[in-house]
């Protein structure tokens, strides 16, 4: 507690404000449910706590590493699963914003700290990532905690396998984990390379490996190969050749449009003229994705811990060009940065808000890529249902099944099931341009990109779906 009482009123207030912000964002999209991953976490803590099985869909899983749906069972106990798993992403997100700040008033100084902080509240990545229930927020929160655990143990070497106690923990939460291992080794190479001859430093390695290893114990022992379905085996197995998946991931995630918008230039700045000052977060900058550079999937929401050290920088660069150009012309451009991340953030963090400026802005497309688009249209055509629907099975192509159970928020014994009895009508939440011949439209989403609820009649229960090139789902 006494950290905070040693804050200066002005970075106390910044804080305080980013999280009242945050907390609107986060209490404005609670009307969206659970979908994929999220869904994955909160059934799989279930499962663990419940029943004793590590099992998600019906089926033993050997991808998803337990740290997230552990940690954040205190929460489905108190809210349930579905808002549990929200109340999660917010506590861990709050505490990423501390332990960034905290983090950065130790390495530079408490006004970049909190310049980083402000800039942070207006991330579009990170606030969306408060309301989806994923593990992003805890693995940026732990990574952050092991930089600052770090820098303690510095100075008191005994605490290096308590440090390699935290980054084994951070590694059961997400595999990006292991980009801490270097980033701690190359910082104590520049820095301290005395403590390379510390049995406490190379201590952190052994135990935050022998954690890690547990997991993969686990696979051996219940799948008979260490691996499982492990998301290297993807990456080995992919189609593209590795130089090219490195070359298009390092183009993503530092494209300015996926990160930080057109606060980019001060970065660069900030990176130029400071790298020498903080060896740790300029090393830690590139290596916190450092499986990123390979795995193909790509998505800004692996940014989570490089978007902080990416806006400490670019706060590095902001007060240095303040010193070295007209004031004026950087607050212009400053607040040109600002005001298009604040629309950023409207666009990708609130559905609401989104679909309302597609409604009013006619040059906004429906579809820009977002990871929430179209959230606020579906879920309307989902509350129609409910209000509307008779008990009758309901079908989705563009959701999975497990994630509809999430979409009942108050008529729990709603019979919603991914593949129809074609004994009677069915009901089909689809994209207003889907062409169903035969079928009825029932109601149509307010807001763009429009979402209908059809009745599908029984005897077309069996004909193929255009946008569905399997056809499984009739």
């Amino acid at each position: 507690m006494s950290i905070i009482f040693s804050l200066q009123r002005r970075s106390l207030w910044i804080l305080l404000g980013i999280t009242v912000f945050w907390i609107l964002i986060w209490t404005l999209n609670l009307r969206y449910p659970l979908n994929t991953d999220s869904v994955g976490y909160a059934t799989l803590s279930n499962n663990l706590f419940e029943t004793g099985q590590y099992i998600i869909r019906g089926k033993v899983n050997d991808v998803f590493v337990p740290g997230h749906s552990i940690l954040s069972y205190p929460f489905a106990l108190l809210f349930g699963l579905n808002t549990g798993f929200k109340v999660a992403s917010l506590i861990y997100g709050i505490g990423l914003l501390f332990a960034s700040f905290f983090l950065f008033r130790r390495v530079v100084d408490e006004p970049t700290a909190g310049l980083a902080a402000f800039l942070l509240g207006l991330s579009f990545t990170e606030s969306w990532l408060l309301s989806v229930g994923n593990a992003d927020m805890l693995y940026g929160l732990e990574f952050f905690l092991c930089l600052l655990l770090y820098l303690r143990a510095i100075e008191k070497p005994s605490l290096f396998p308590w440090l390699g106690v935290l980054i084994g923990i951070t590694l059961l939460t997400r595999y990006m984990g292991i980009a801490l291992l270097p980033i701690v080794f190359l910082t104590t190479c520049i820095q301290k390379p005395r403590l390379l001859r510390s049995s406490y430093f190379w201590s952190l390695f052994i135990i935050a490996l022998a954690i890690f290893s547990l997991w993969f114990l686990r696979n051996y022992l219940t799948f008979g190969h260490a691996f499982g379905a492990f998301h290297i085996i993807s990456t080995v197995h992919s189609p593209t050749p590795m130089w090219e998946t490195v070359i298009h991931n390092t183009i993503f995630y530092f494209h300015p449009a996926h990160s930080i918008g057109f606060l980019f230039p001060w970065m660069i700045a900030g990176l130029w003229i400071y790298w020498r000052r903080a060896p740790l977060l300029t090393i830690a900058l590139p290596l916190s994705l450092l499986l990123c550079y390979v795995y193909p999937p790509v998505t800004s929401r692996f940014l989570v811990a490089t978007i902080p050290l990416m806006h400490i920088f670019t706060a590095m660069g902001v007060r240095f060009s303040l010193q070295k150009i007209t004031p004026w012309v950087i607050i212009s451009l400053f607040l040109l940065a600002l005001f298009v991340q604040a629309g950023m953030t409207c666009l990708y963090s609130l559905p609401q808000c989104s679909a309302f400026a597609r409604q009013h802005i006619a040059f906004i497309p429906d579809e820009l890529g977002f990871s929430q688009e179209g959230a606020e249209s579906m879920q309307q055509a989902f509350d129609w249902i409910e209000n509307n629907a008779p008990e009758k099975p309901i079908i989705s192509s563009l959701i999975l099944a497990d994630d509809l159970p999430f979409r009942r928020q108050h008529r729990p014994t709603l019979n919603i099931v991914l593949v129809p009895s074609c004994e009677e009508a069915t009901l089909a939440v689809v994209q207003n341009r889907m062409v169903i011949t035969g079928s009825t439209v029932l109601a149509t989403s307010k807001t763009r990109p429009f979402m209908d609820v059809r009745s599908i009649p029984k005897e077309l229960c069996k004909a193929s779906l255009p946008w569905d090139p399997e056809a499984h789902y009739w």
